[in-house]
């Protein structure tokens, strides 16, 4: 690569590496990196080489009796097969190109004397791991812009506008353990070698995009689909018609990560080919296509428009290309996975930030749009007025909603248009959980009301001060009872709805204090007509008299009008 290449590579590489650690750090999430699906992705590391243990039992044994993990985290991971046998549901692709940084953790942590595969060593590994991938991945997009004579302009727009732009980096950083960071780094590596041998011929290709293909098969083994997007591009009939002995070789390597996932299988279970997802399958009378694409629960091109516009541009590119029809058949093909993806019983695929499964498909345009870009004065025009622009923004946007659902504005896991449209762009971090569903008491056993205080006027009040609605003392708790209180009061805003507040502070003036906060305009949506508001959350035992003090918190001069207000504090018993 030139010199213009190389600085603009190590401009984006380095600066999403210190932006992620950063994040990373900043949040202590370095500590919980191996969560989630990526305790499943990871956990092939300790099982061959600390525990030699092919049914998975140390993750219960060890990672949960020591308290490294809550009691079930990894029910949904190490799952029963008929034989009575477990396995790990995850495939090991990711261990295997994560071994040399797991290497160096276990060699610090066996130092240190404390080595079960879990403490934070190997926990910033892991991340660290996925943050290289990612980076790899990087530094081949700027390989293949010099491969393909494009200005460097071009693959610098796709890489930040992907890496920065698009849910990709949630999962480069929050959520950086699962597989997605690791396979965005593999498929560029694929497509570089795929375009290396079209243009250059070298033999040595072949082998390389076979390795690339092989890693990404053993990442997650639906990765097969990704591999026709990137084979279409290879000469077949000239290589079938001149030179079939060249295959050879980079089929002995891609088998030999086939068998090596069957392997495994093996290992665990004592066959080769098992479906490793248990009941999870397909329902293909139910597609839930349009939303997987557009709507607010996940919805791809919702969360990363930029990932829209990458396909808009790769199909205007792919217009002025001798290859238009391949690059259709990859449009096409997409469009069916994502119908096939959407028909998955558990569609929405766990908490998540937007499309999960679909961020894997980003740079089967992303790459492509790099080689065949059209160079010319009228196409740099184009790249200034339009494509510059709507990169940063579409920067800003992903960086919007990254902030947010790490700060919990998000919902993680129920998404909907209401809740989206409500915490739109919202940065305040006064509004983490307002999009969450709050505490749910509608199964509790044994509800009795032990203190109950009523306001019956009539109170209207304008900020921007606190103003007391209620307040409490001197209640006695039992220990053998759990607790919650009740606020109920009807509510109306009468200029507009403004960000008032409900905040209770509950103290036994000693030991204990906590508080709460609700924003009364998520159950109050009209303006000028009363409504009803709750607000209801649990209350710990305080061994001392309990106190509280609930009031209403304004930040505007805005007018709000509350009556009927009542709170009960309710001993209740679990199911």
């Amino acid at each position: 690569m030139s010199r213009i290449y190389r600085l603009a590579a190590f401009l984006i590489l380095i600066t999403f590496a210190y932006v992620s650690i950063r994040i990373v750090l900043k949040n202590d999430l370095a500590k919980h990196a191996v969560h989630a699906d990526a305790a499943g992705y990871y956990s092939w590391l300790p099982a061959i080489f600390i525990y030699s243990d092919s049914q998975f039992a140390f993750c219960d044994s060890v990672a949960v009796s020591k308290g490294f993990y809550p009691t079930g985290s990894f029910s949904n991971i190490i799952i029963p097969v008929s034989d009575g046998s477990t396995m790990n549901k995850y495939a090991p692709g990711c261990a295997l190109v994560s071994i040399p940084f797991f290497g160096v953790a276990h060699g610090i942590s066996t130092l240190k004397g404390a080595n079960s595969g879990f403490e934070f060593p190997y926990q910033f590994a892991w991340f660290l791991s996925s943050v290289f991938w990612v980076c790899a991945g990087i530094w081949f997009l700027f390989r293949l812009g010099s491969l393909t004579k494009k200005p460097v302009l071009i693959p610098l727009l796709v890489a930040s506008g992907v890496v920065f732009g698009t849910n990709l980096f949630h999962y480069a950083t929050f959520d950086a353990g699962y597989s997605h960071a690791f396979t965005f780094g593999w498929i560029c590596i694929a497509y570089y070698y795929a375009f290396a041998f079209r243009i250059a011929g070298k033999v040595s290709a072949l082998n390389f995009l076979a390795l690339a293909c092989g890693v990404l098969v053993l990442i997650r083994p639906f990765n097969i689909v990704l591999i026709p997007t990137v084979l279409i591009f290879i000469p077949w009939k000239t290589i079938l018609q001149e030179k079939p002995k060249t295959l050879l070789i980079p089929g002995f390597i891609f088998s030999g990560f086939i068998f090596l996932y069957a392997l495994s299988n093996y290992w665990q279970t004592g066959r080769f080919i098992i479906y490793s997802y248990g009941r999870e399958t397909f329902d293909f009378a139910n597609s839930h296509f349009i939303k997987f694409l557009f709507g607010f629960e996940i919805g791809a091109f919702i969360y990363s428009p930029l990932f829209l516009i990458l396909i808009a541009l790769s199909l205007y590119a792919a217009s002025k290309s001798k290859s238009a029809l391949l690059w259709l058949s990859s449009f096409v093909f997409f469009i069916s996975i994502s119908w096939l993806l959407s028909t998955w019983q558990t569609w929405l695929f766990g908490c998540t930030l937007g499309n999960r499964p679909l961020a894997d498909w980003i740079m089967v345009f992303g790459c492509p749009l790099i080689a065949f870009w059209p160079v010319g004065i009228r196409k740099n025009m184009f790249v200034y007025m339009v494509w510059i622009p709507a990169t940063l923004a579409g920067i800003a946007y992903s960086q919007i909603l990254c902030f947010q659902y790490r700060n919990n504005i998000l919902d993680w896991c129920a998404m909907n248009y209401e809740k989206f449209s409500d915490v739109f762009l919202q940065t305040n971090l006064d509004y983490a959980y307002y999009t969450s569903s709050g505490w749910d008491f509608s199964n509790t056993l044994e509800d009795s009301v032990v203190f109950e205080t009523t306001v019956d006027s009539l109170l209207t009040i304008q900020g921007p001060y606190n103003h007391t609605l209620l307040s409490f003392e001197g209640l006695k708790m039992d220990s053998t009872k759990s607790y919650r209180f009740l606020f109920t009061c009807e509510v109306k805003f009468i200029d507009k709805k403004a960000d008032n507040q409900l905040v209770a502070f509950i103290n036994n003036g000693k030991d204990y204090l906590d508080f709460q906060r609700k924003f009364i305009k998520k159950d109050v949506r009209e303006t000028g007509k009363w409504m009803t508001f709750k607000s209801e959350f649990p209350v710990p035992y305080a061994s001392k008299e309990l106190n509280g003090l609930l009031f209403s918190a304004n930040n505007n001069r805005y007018r709000i009008s509350f009556r009927n207000i009542r709170g009960q504090l309710i001993s209740y018993t679990s199911p």
